[in-house]
């Protein structure tokens, strides 16, 4: 059960960091995310680690994510995301957390950027799927600049051509 998980109470970064899992998957809704689903959670918890001041234990979980993926990965040049096709699981999780974290260089706040974007640009009501290009096309307006030149040199299949949301 929940309650126990990663030795809470004794412990509190597992616990920490499933919360805040579980509560980023309530923020991708109705869409769930095509590149990130699981990995964006992930990293939502680490992140909400951090900011509780659980740093030791945030920054190795998600330097052991990191470090697991590079040995599929070396450079995060290779697998691609958007098809998902032979990705290693520790690649479809940490790829997306080794992403947001050089974003995060620029903008600390782009996660939260990145959902307020998601829910002013992409209508249920007009949309029926929300594919890798939109989320890119997102991410790119929560950046305020166009993503699609390093998310293909990431060897991430993706095209502005493919979205109807403006880049910038």
């Amino acid at each position: 059960m929940g309650i126990w998980w990663g030795d809470f109470p004794n412990r509190k970064y597992g616990m920490v960091e499933l919360l805040g899992h579980e509560g980023t998957h309530s923020w991708v809704l109705p869409f769930p995310e095509p590149m990130w689903n699981e990995g964006l959670a992930t990293y939502v918890g680490i992140l909400l680690g951090r900011d509780l001041g659980l740093n030791d234990e945030a920054d190795k979980t998600l330097a052991n994510w990191i470090d697991g993926a590079k040995k599929h990965d070396p450079e995060m040049t290779k697998l691609d995301l958007a098809t998902g096709k032979a990705v290693p699981h520790v690649v479809a999780m940490a790829k997306p957390m080794w992403i947001f974290e050089q974003l995060r260089n620029e903008k600390p706040d782009v996660v939260a950027r990145y959902f307020q974007a998601k829910r002013k640009l992409v209508d249920p009501a007009k949309v029926k799927r929300y594919p890798a290009d939109d989320s890119v096309a997102v991410l790119s307006v929560a950046m305020g600049r166009n993503l699609f030149p390093w998310f293909q040199s990431l060897g991430i299949k993706v095209d502005s051509a493919r979205t109807a949301i403006s880049v910038p």
